[in-house]
Order: structure tokens, then sequence, then C-alpha cells
């Protein structure tokens, strides 16, 4: 088994194996308001004969331009044809959060999302989990929380902070958060000045139903590694 990691500069991106692709997702971006860096959204089919449906939830106000058609919350829905190994990507023009986006497909595909020079591969849904531990990074920076939801009457426990929703968590806190039903928790690592947005750092948290007894390391040459 081998584990590939696409890097450039302080940002790498992890892919998923192609046993570990589903057929349906949901998008999540950074915060409304706290950058100016372009929302990406991209997806690259595994099978021929691929058909990947897009729907805007009716409270986003994320616009897209797909294929020369106009994508928003006027115009929600959107299909793609795309063959083993097609590759699409549009971009978000509002500069909006995103959050929430469903992509579904009739054969697995995978999917990228985030920030221009924050990008990574999004969990499908059938990956997501019940409890999350998240932890703070050996600096001095606070982070940020997105946790979305599939399913209705969802019960959320927070242990560590008063909020999960726009909300800066202080660098020495470790929170946890469970649900009742499956959910996606991303953590955003913020830069030390608010201005530099293109260093800012996206991870999706594992739920602790996914955690393994056995892990190995990629490191840089001469980059300093905190386990």
């Amino acid at each position: 088994s081998v584990s590939v990691l696409a890097s450039s500069g302080c940002n790498t991106l992890q892919i998923l194996p192609a046993g570990s692709l589903g057929r349906s997702y949901q998008t999540v971006s950074f915060w409304s308001g706290r950058t100016e860096l372009l929302g990406v959204v991209g997806f690259i089919a595994a099978q021929n004969n691929t058909l990947v449906d897009i729907e805007i939830p009716s409270d986003s106000e994320a616009r897209f331009m797909l294929n020369g058609i106009e994508l928003s919350k006027y115009n929600p829905i959107a299909r793609v044809a795309l063959e083993e190994l097609d590759t699409l990507h549009f971009v978000e023009l509002n500069k909006v959060d995103f959050s929430g986006i469903r992509i579904s497909s009739n054969t697995r595909i995978g999917v990228f999302c985030g920030m221009v020079g924050s990008i990574q591969m999004m969990l499908p849904m059938n990956a997501w989990g019940y409890k999350y531990f998240l932890l703070p990074l050996l600096s001095q920076n606070p982070y940020d929380i997105r946790v979305l939801t599939n399913e209705s009457n969802t019960t959320l426990s927070i242990q560590g902070t008063p909020c999960i929703s726009d909300c800066l968590i202080p660098s020495n806190v470790t929170v946890v958060i469970s649900a009742t039903k499956p959910i996606m928790v991303v953590q955003y690592f913020l830069p030390s000045d608010p201005s530099f947005n293109d260093t800012v750092s996206m991870v999706h948290v594992p739920p602790v139903e996914s955690y393994l007894s056995k892990y190995s390391f990629i490191t840089q040459n001469n980059a300093s590694v905190h386990i």
C-alpha cells in the first residue's frame, strides 16, 4: 500500500485512494468575509459514463459559472457528464461561503474544494463520523472550525468552546465534538497576521471511528515535525 500527497509550498493535499471515493459529497469553505481568495470546487471521474449532479442550497449566496451557465440558488441544479479521468473545476464568483453544496454521482468520484492555495479532497458522506477530537498546533495562532451535517435533527455536543460558528478558538484549547448523526468536521489554522490570507491551512479532521493502531509519517527535507 502507498500514501500519495501533493505539496505546494506549505500546503499539502492528501489524495484519497480510489477505493475510498464515494458518490455523495458536500462542499466546505472558509468563513465569509475572512478572505478575498477565490473558492474552488472540482471533481474527477473514476469510471466512464459518469453523471455528476450539483445542487446549490436555497439559502446559499454562492454563484458559479459552469460550462457557460450560471449556477446559483436561482438556477440551483446542474448535471455534468464525464468519462474516466475527466476533470472539471469551477470558481465561486461572489467570494462568499459556499459550504453545503451537494454533489452526487452515479459512480464513484473524487471531489476537491477549498480556497485557492488551501484545497483538500472532500470525504464522501459514507466516511463521516460521530465523534471528533480537534487538537491545536504548536503555535500561537488561533483556529476555526466548520461542522457539516447531512440529516435533520442532528444534535451536537461540544466540549472546549462555547461556539463552532465563525469563532476563533485559542491555540491552546482542545475541542471534542460529538453528534447523534454523522457529521464532517474541518479545522482551519489561521495566520498570526489576518492580512496573510494565503497562509490559512485547511485540515480534514478524521472521526474517531476511523482511527488506526499504526501510522507512518512523511516529511519534507529540513522540515520540523511535531507529533
